[in-house]
């Protein structure tokens, strides 16, 4: 026995790995105590105490022992984190179909925790090395779950073929950020010391990215664009915009006084974007308005396109899905698949315009600081870098160089890069300071006959 008792007190003292310990008993309510069951319990206790804490080698140990007491945590299941998850608020709240898909990439983790680390069952058991072992697994095998259920029913052969498939990068990124995101919100529910997946880099796989458009390609669009294909490519083709921010671009965001299009949060990337609008872009946005002033106004004419606005709004891949089937008409290939995948990707869309409008701005001499302070492709700190020297009127100036892919007054099947190429290619020839001269003279017509055309 190791109690002493002193003036109707107990103390306690006994030794630990060659430490002394002592100090006095306390009952349940945390005072002094005279009775003998009481010390021997709380002596007890404090054994354990002792012990728990010599078992911690470092800080993380200790906090791991300690992490209900130090953090209010609770004791949550991973088989019940994604219902919790769902009551937790959050900046948007997904659709039917997007809720089933984010529940099936928590299951299948689950699925495979459950497989591989049988032991694992809470959500704050869950290291870093799980995280990555099942990240490995998705990129090596595809979804745990079907590949569970896909074993069960083929042979051998079919099996290696599989395993040879690799998920397309977005879908690795979808299931990451899912799991992720239950992790996040469950964060201090479940007494987490930290996100297993927060540091687990997002995989990368070499695929294919959509294509610019051919102008063999932009010519066809042009000839043969209907009512609601026709205002989607004009757009997309003059600034670059996503086809979410063409639809649900909004009137009082398009000053046609200054000609710019100030678009405070794009969809995608929540950063503001300022946008020179081009003559031909004016016409057309001036069409446009002239024809919705004559119809009678309702909840959908905010926007520059109502009727896009409305699907789009309602049902994006709606839109989408109209696109396809007018390129597909053209015979422009909409889709591949790239080898190592089961399906197929879009190589080319109304998102492909962005890519075409890169692709022109470089050939037409336009800086890569103009390019991305336009199309946004850059954190907040490099806009905000970047636009201090990419002013709007550097935007408009190498603009106006580029040709009006979506003009439907010309006619002929030639298009105006054509003519300043072979302008560029003939003043090549020309041996330059001896014909100087001449070199002005051609340039001067050229102008002229620009303006006498426009």
């Amino acid at each position: 026995m190791s109690i002493i008792l002193k003036s109707n007190i107990y103390y306690y003292e006994f030794m630990a790995e060659g430490k002394r310990y002592y100090g006095t008993c306390l009952d349940d309510n945390k005072k002094a105590t005279g009775d003998k069951r009481a010390a021997l319990r709380y002596e007890e206790l404090i054994k354990d105490e002792i012990r728990k804490i010599r078992s911690n080698t470092n800080v993380k140990a200790l906090v791991e022992n300690y992490r209900e007491e130090l953090t209010g945590g609770k004791k949550i299941t991973l088989k019940n984190a994604y219902d919790l998850s769902l009551k937790k608020p959050r900046k948007r709240i997904p659709g039917a179909i997007r809720a089933g898909i984010k529940i099936r990439h928590w299951q299948d983790f689950v699925d495979f925790m459950a497989e591989e680390y049988s032991s694992v069952t809470l959500l704050s058991e869950v290291q870093r090395f799980h995280a990555e072992a099942y990240i490995h697994s998705l990129q090596d095998n595809g979804s745990f779950g079907s590949r569970s259920t896909i074993e069960q029913n083929e042979d051998k052969e079919k099996i290696e073929i599989r395993k040879k498939q690799h998920l397309a990068a977005a879908t690795l990124k979808d299931y990451q950020t899912t799991i992720t995101e239950v992790f996040t919100l469950l964060f201090e529910d479940a007494g987490l010391i930290y996100n297993p997946f927060s540091f687990v880099p997002k995989p990368t796989l070499a695929g294919e990215s959509r294509e610019a458009f051919s102008e063999s390609e932009l010519t066809m669009i042009r000839e043969k664009a209907d009512p609601f294909t026709k205002p989607l490519f004009t757009i997309a083709m003059a600034t670059a915009l996503r086809e979410g921010d063409i639809c649900t671009l909004k009137w009082c965001e398009v000053d046609l006084v200054h000609d710019v299009i100030c678009r405070q949060q794009m969809r995608k990337t929540k950063h503001p974007v300022e946008i020179p609008i081009m003559p031909h872009l004016k016409d057309f946005l001036l069409e446009l308005k002239a024809q919705q002033s004559n119809q009678k106004p309702n909840e959908f004419s905010i926007y520059v396109l109502p009727e896009h606005a409305k699907m789009y709004l309602n049902n994006p891949s709606g839109v989408s899905y109209r696109i396809k089937q007018f390129l597909n008409g053209l015979g422009i290939e909409t889709t591949r698949k790239p080898a190592g995948q089961t399906r197929s990707i879009s190589v080319k869309d109304l998102h492909s315009c962005r890519h075409t409008f890169c692709y022109y701005a470089g050939m037409y001499g336009m800086p890569m600081t103009v390019v991305q302070s336009i199309v946004g492709h850059m954190t907040p700190e490099m806009t905000k870098l970047y636009s201090a020297h990419a002013t709007l009127e550097d935007k408009r100036a190498k603009m106006q160089l580029m040709p009006d892919f979506m003009s439907m007054n010309r006619t002929n099947g030639e298009s105006e890069s054509l003519d300043i190429l072979e302008i560029r290619d003939l003043l090549k020839q020309l041996p330059g300071k001896k014909y100087a001269d001449k070199l002005k003279k051609i340039l001067q017509n050229w102008i002229n006959y620009e303006r006498e055309q426009n």
